[in-house]
C-alpha cells in the first residue's frame, strides 16, 4: 500500500490547448500498468506529468503521490526511461551503469556492487565488458532500466518506474522480454511500474496487470485491471465479437478517429465521448481515492558539483581515449590543412630579410591559420554536444549535476587534444614557410588560440 502511485484531478495544458484531460487513478504498487491508446493519443505526456518533467510551455494541474510523499524524478522517488534513451557508445555496459550509480551518490565500491547485481537483475550480465554500441536494442532497453534503478538516491527506492514505449524497435521475442522484465521488477521491489505500450501483441497484453487506455485529445476512457478491460467496453455495448481479437488491438481501434474518412470523423468522436463521459461518471461514484494528499517533500537531490566534476571528467576522458578513429582523423586533418597552408603561403622572405610583401603574407598566413584552429576546435565541440545532448538533459532532469559542470568538464578533457592539434599545425607551418619568431612561441600561441576558440 505504501508504494501505491495515486493520481487526482492530474491534466496537461499547453499552448493553449488540453494536451491531457483531467483524470483520476491510482498504479498500484507490485503490478504492471500498460497505458493504451492510439498515437496522439497523450501516452509521453501523461507519463511526464507523473514523472514532473513537463517541457515549457506545457503546465501540469492535479496531484500525483505516495502515501509516503510526492512523485517527482528530481526527488528520487521515480525513475523514468524516455522513449529513444540513448548512451555514450564508447562507454562498457558495465561501465555506464557505474557511472550511473556514482553520479546518484554512491561510493565507488558501492556503485561496482549496485551495477553488478542490476547487470545480473536485468540479464546482461554476459555483456558487461562489451561496449554499448555493440549491442542489440533489446539490450540496451534493458540497459536504460538498469541505469534508472541505478539512479536512485542510495538507500532509497523509487516509487514508481515510469517506461515510455519500450518494445518500440524491438522484434517481438525482444518486446516481450523487456516487458516481462518491467513485470518482474515491479513485483520483486514493490513499486508500482506503468509502461507506455503501442499496439502490444496478445502474449504482451497478458503480461499487464493493468490498463489505462486514452483516447485522442488526452481523454482517459478506462484505468483498471487488464481483466476487466473488455468487460467494462462491452457493458458500454462495445463488444469483441471474435474471441481470437487481441484485447488490446480492439480497445485501441475502438478509441482511434479515422480522419481519411471524413463522415467517419464525426461517429469516432462521438464514440470516444460517450466513453470518456462514462469513465468520469464511473470514477464520480468511486470514493477509493478521496484521501488527505500527503504534504510534498522538500527534499531533493543535491548536487555534489565537484564530485560530480571529477566523474564527468573521467567518463569524459574515456570516451576521448577510446574514440580512436576519431582522434587519428582530426590529427591527420590538421596535418594535411597544414600542408595545404605550407604550400601556398611557400617559403617567406626565401630565408633572408622581411620585405613588406613577406610581412603582409605572415599576417595574413598567421590570421588565417589561428582561425582555422579556432573553428576546427569549435566544430568538434558543436558535434559533441549534439550527440550528447539528450544524455545530459536526462542526467540533469534527476538533478545528478548542473550545466555549468558538465561544461567545465567538457573543456577540461578536450583541451589537451586541442592543444595537440594546434601545436601540430603550428610546427609544420613554422618549418615550411620558415617564420622567424621562435619556434615555442608560434607552438603556444597557435594552443592558446584554439582553446580559447572552443571555449568563447
Amino acid at each position: 500500500m505504501r508504494s501505491h502511485v495515486y493520481w487526482r484531478d492530474l491534466s496537461v495544458v499547453g499552448s493553449g490547448r488540453a494536451l491531457l484531460q483531467s483524470s483520476t487513478g491510482v498504479a498500484k504498487a507490485g503490478r504492471l500498468l500498460g497505458v493504451l491508446g492510439p498515437s496522439g493519443a497523450g501516452k509521453s505526456t501523461f507519463l511526464s506529468a507523473l514523472a514532473d518533467v513537463l517541457d515549457e510551455p506545457l503546465q501540469r494541474t492535479g496531484h500525483v503521490w505516495s502515501p509516503t510523499g510526492t512523485i517527482s524524478v528530481a526527488k528520487g522517488t521515480a525513475a523514468l526511461l524516455a522513449q529513444d534513451d540513448p548512451f555514450f557508445p564508447e562507454l562498457m555496459v558495465g561501465e555506464t551503469l557505474q557511472f550511473a550509480a556514482t553520479l546518484s551518490g554512491r561510493l565507488a565500491k558501492e556503485a561496482v556492487e549496485e551495477a553488478e547485481a542490476l547487470l545480473q537483475r536485468v540479464g546482461l550480465a554476459g555483456a558487461a565488458s562489451r561496449r554499448v554500441s555493440s549491442t542489440t536494442k533489446g539490450e540496451q532497453r534493458r540497459l536504460a532500466v538498469a541505469c534508472a534503478l541505478a539512479g536512485e538516491l542510495p538507500g532509497a527506492r523509487s516509487r514508481a518506474l515510469l517506461v515510455d514505449e519500450p518494445t518500440t524497435g524491438l522484434d517481438a521475442f525482444q518486446a516481450q522480454r523487456v516487458v516481462e522484465l518491467l513485470k518482474e521488477l515491479a513485483l520483486g521491489r514493490n513499486c508500482a511500474c506503468v509502461a507506455s505500450l503501442h499496439q502490444p501483441r496478445a502474449a504482451i497484453f497478458r503480461c499487464l496487470d493493468d490498463t489505462l487506455v486514452l483516447a485522442p485529445g488526452g481523454h482517459v476512457v478506462f484505468c483498471g485491471s487488464a481483466d476487466d478491460m473488455s468487460e467494462h467496453f462491452c457493458g458500454l455495448g462495445y463488444s469483441c465479437a471474435d474471441q481470437g481479437v487481441n484485447p488490446a488491438e480492439f480497445v485501441i481501434d475502438l478509441v482511434s478517429i479515422d480522419y481519411e474518412n471524413l463522415p467517419q470523423v464525426v461517429q469516432d468522436k462521438q464514440r470516444i465521448e460517450v466513453c470518456a463521459a462514462a469513465w468520469r461518471c464511473k470514477c464520480c461514484q468511486d470514493d477509493t481515492l478521496d484521501m488527505e494528499i500527503p504534504r510534498s517533500s522538500s527534499f531533493v537531490k543535491r548536487r555534489a558539483s565537484v564530485r560530480a566534476f571529477f566523474l564527468l571528467t573521467q567518463r569524459s576522458s574515456i570516451q576521448i581515449m577510446r574514440d580512436r578513429m576519431t582522434n587519428v582523423f582530426r590529427l591527420v586533418a590538421t596535418a594535411g590543412l597544414a600542408l595545404v597552408f605550407g604550400v601556398h603561403f611557400g617559403k617567406l622572405d626565401g630565408g633572408g630579410l622581411p620585405t613588406a610583401r613577406s610581412v603582409a603574407a605572415r599576417i595574413c598566413l598567421l590570421s588565417f591559420g589561428v582561425i582555422a584552429m579556432a573553428f576546427l576546435a569549435m566544430a568538434r565541440a558543436v558535434d559533441r554536444f549534439a550527440k550528447e545532448r539528450a544524455i545530459v538533459k536526462r542526467e540533469r532532469l534527476a538533478r545528478l549535476y548542473g550545466g555549468g559542470v558538465y561544461l567545465l568538464s567538457k573543456a577540461v578533457t578536450e583541451l589537451p587534444l586541442d592543444a595537440l592539434s594546434a601545436v601540430l599545425f603550428a610546427a609544420i607551418v613554422h618549418e615550411i614557410c620558415g617564420l622567424h619568431a621562435r619556434r615555442e612561441a608560434v607552438l603556444l600561441s597557435f594552443a592558446l588560440v584554439a582553446v580559447l576558440g572552443r571555449h568563447s
